[in-house]
C-alpha cells in the first residue's frame, strides 16, 4: 500500500515540477490548425496587417505628391486640336475651320516663368471660296522682382513637398517600431494566457487528486482526515474549473482579435506557439540612453524641422507685404497664306518688353497673414523644446519601468523557486503523516501562482527592453517585423550571478 502511494505522489510531483500535462496532451491541437510563433506574427502584421497597409499607402500618396510637385516645375507641354462647322441660315454649304496648337511652359529659378506656344490654322469659307491659312507663334516672359522674387520663393512648393514625405517616411518608421512591439505584447500576453491555462489543466488534475485522496483517507480512518478536508478538496476543485473555463474564454477572445489583425480568417483554427520569451537582462547607461533619444528620435528631429519650416513660411509672409513688381517681355510672329490668290504674307514679329506695379490698397489679408505667421512661428518653437522635454520623460520612464521590471524578474524567480521547494516538501511531509491535505493544496496553488507570475516577468521584461529602445529611437525593424537582438551601444548584458560556493 506505502508503495502505490509513493508512486502516486511520485506521479503528482513529476507532474507539477516538469509540466507533464495529460489533459494537454488529450487536447492535443489536430493538424490543420496553424501554429503561430511571434516571428511569424510580426511578418503577418507588416505584410498583410490592414493598419501597416494603410500606412504603406499613405506614404506612396506622399511619394506620388512630391513626383506631382517635381513635374510642376516643367517643362510642361500642352497641345489643342479643334475642328468645326460654322455658317449662317442660308443654303450655301457651311464653312469650316480647323487649328492646332503646341505650347510649353518652364519655370524660372528666380520664380519667373516663360511660356513659348505655336499654333495653325485654316478656315473655309462658307460656298466655295477658297480656304485660307495661318501660323502663329509668341514667347513670353514674367520674372517677379520683389513679392514672388528669389530661388527660395521658387522652391518652396518643391521644398515643402519634399519635408511632408520625409515626415511621412519618419512617422512611418515611427509606426513600424511601435507595430512590432505592439504585436510581441499581445503575443507575449497570449503565452501568458495559454500558459495560464495550462496551469490550470494542471491544477484541476491536482484538484480531482486531492478530492479522491481526501476521501480515501476519511474511509480509512486517517487520524488526521476529516470531512471539512473533503469539503475543501471539492472547493478548491469547483474553484479551479471555473478559473480554467474564465480562462479558456479569454484566450479564445484574444485569440480572434490577434487574427483580425493579422489579417486571418476568424474561421481559422491557430494555436500560439509556447515558446517562452528569454529574458536577457542588461545593464543600461541612462545619460548615454537620453543622448541616444536626442540624436535618434525621428519624431523629434520632425519638431526641430518643423521651426526652419515656420521660419520659411514667415519669410513668405513677409515677402507678400511687398508690392508685385513683375518684369514683363514678349514677342509675337504672324503668317498668313490666301487660298484664293495663292500668296503668302509673312508679318514682321511684335514684341513688347516692360514693367508691372500693382499697389494693393488694402493689405488687410496680408497683415493678418504676417501676424498669424509670427504668432504660429512662437509656438512651433515651443513645441520642439516641449517634444525635447517629453522624449527625455519618455527614455526615464521607460528605463525606470525596466529597472522595475528586472527587479520583479528577480523576486518571481525566486519566489518559483521556493514554491517548488514548498511543494517537494509538503509532498513528503503528506507521505509521512505530518500535514494534512489543505496543505498540500494550498502549496500546489502557490506553485501555479508562483509560475504564472514568473511566466509574466519573463515577458514584462523583453516588453519594457524593447519599450526603452522604442523610446531611445533605435528599436530597428526589418521588413519582416523581427529587430535584432544585440543590445544597442547604451546596453550591456549582465552576466548572471554564480551560486556562492559552500565554504
Amino acid at each position: 500500500m506505502i508503495s502505490i502511494r509513493r508512486w502516486v505522489l511520485a506521479s503528482l510531483w513529476g507532474s507539477v515540477l516538469w509540466g507533464a500535462d495529460p489533459v494537454a496532451t488529450a487536447d492535443a491541437a489536430p493538424a490543420d490548425v496553424r501554429r503561430i510563433t511571434l516571428t511569424e506574427a510580426l511578418r503577418l502584421a507588416h505584410t498583410q496587417g490592414r493598419d501597416k497597409l494603410v500606412q504603406n499607402e499613405e506614404l506612396e500618396l506622399l511619394k506620388l505628391g512630391l513626383e506631382r510637385t517635381r513635374g510642376d516645375y516643367g517643362p510642361i507641354f500642352s497641345s489643342t486640336l479643334a475642328s468645326e462647322l460654322y455658317g449662317t441660315g442660308s443654303r450655301q454649304n457651311p464653312g469650316n475651320r480647323q487649328s492646332a496648337d503646341l505650347g510649353v511652359r518652364q519655370s524660372l529659378p528666380g520664380g519667373g516663368t516663360v511660356t513659348a506656344n505655336t499654333g495653325v490654322n485654316r478656315t473655309g469659307p462658307p460656298g466655295d471660296g477658297a480656304a485660307s491659312s495661318g501660323t502663329t507663334a509668341s514667347v513670353n516672359v514674367t520674372q517677379p522682382i520683389l513679392k514672388g522674387a528669389g530661388l527660395a520663393a521658387w522652391r518652396e512648393p518643391l521644398t515643402a513637398a519634399e519635408r511632408a514625405f520625409r515626415y511621412g517616411l519618419r512617422a512611418h518608421r515611427r509606426y513600424v517600431q511601435q507595430l512590432s512591439l505592439d504585436i510581441a505584447k499581445r503575443f507575449w500576453s497570449l503565452q501568458d494566457r495559454q500558459f495560464a491555462v495550462e496551469q490550470d489543466r494542471k491544477a484541476l488534475v491536482q484538484a480531482e487528486w486531492s478530492v479522491g485522496l481526501a476521501k480515501a483517507n476519511l474511509d480509512l480512518g486517517k487520524a488526521r482526515a476529516t470531512a471539512l478536508d473533503v469539503f475543501r478538496a471539492e472547493t478548491q476543485l469547483i474553484q479551479t474549473s471555473q478559473r480554467l473555463v474564465d480562462n479558456q474564454a479569454a484566450f479564445a477572445a484574444e485569440l480572434d482579435g490577434l487574427k483580425i489583425d493579422l489579417a486571418l480568417p476568424v474561421d481559422q483554427p491557430i494555436s500560439i506557439d509556447d515558446g517562452r520569451p528569454l529574458a536577457t537582462v542588461v545593464e543600461v547607461d541612462a545619460t548615454k540612453v537620453i543622448a541616444t533619444a536626442l540624436a535618434e528620435r525621428s519624431d523629434l528631429a520632425t519638431t526641430k524641422d518643423n521651426v526652419d519650416d515656420a521660419d520659411r513660411r514667415l519669410a513668405t509672409a513677409r515677402r507678400n507685404l511687398l508690392p508685385q513688381l513683375d518684369a514683363t517681355a514678349g514677342s509675337t510672329w504672324n503668317g498668313t497664306f490666301d487660298g484664293t490668290s495663292g500668296d503668302s504674307y509673312g508679318q514682321a514679329p511684335a514684341w513688347s518688353a516692360g514693367l508691372r506695379l500693382t499697389v494693393p490698397l488694402d493689405q488687410h489679408n496680408e497683415d493678418y497673414s504676417y501676424e498669424s505667421t509670427l504668432i504660429s512661428r512662437r509656438q512651433v518653437a515651443r513645441n520642439a523644446e516641449l517634444k525635447r522635454s517629453r522624449v527625455i520623460q519618455e527614455v526615464q520612464a521607460a528605463l525606470q519601468a525596466l529597472r522595475s521590471a528586472e527587479a520583479t524578474l528577480a523576486i518571481q524567480e525566486r519566489n518559483r523557486s521556493q514554491a517548488r521547494v514548498k511543494v517537494e516538501k509538503t509532498l513528503l511531509d503528506l507521505q509521512a503523516g505530518e500535514v494534512g491535505n489543505r496543505d498540500v493544496v494550498e502549496s500546489q496553488n502557490e506553485l501555479t501562482i508562483a509560475e504564472n507570475a514568473w511566466f509574466q516577468a519573463q515577458a514584462a521584461y523583453r516588453a519594457a527592453e524593447l519599450a526603452l529602445r522604442n523610446a531611445a529611437g533605435v528599436l530597428i525593424v526589418q521588413a519582416d517585423g523581427a529587430w535584432a537582438e544585440t543590445p544597442p551601444d547604451y546596453a550591456t548584458i549582465k552576466p548572471k550571478p554564480q551560486p556562492k560556493q559552500a565554504p
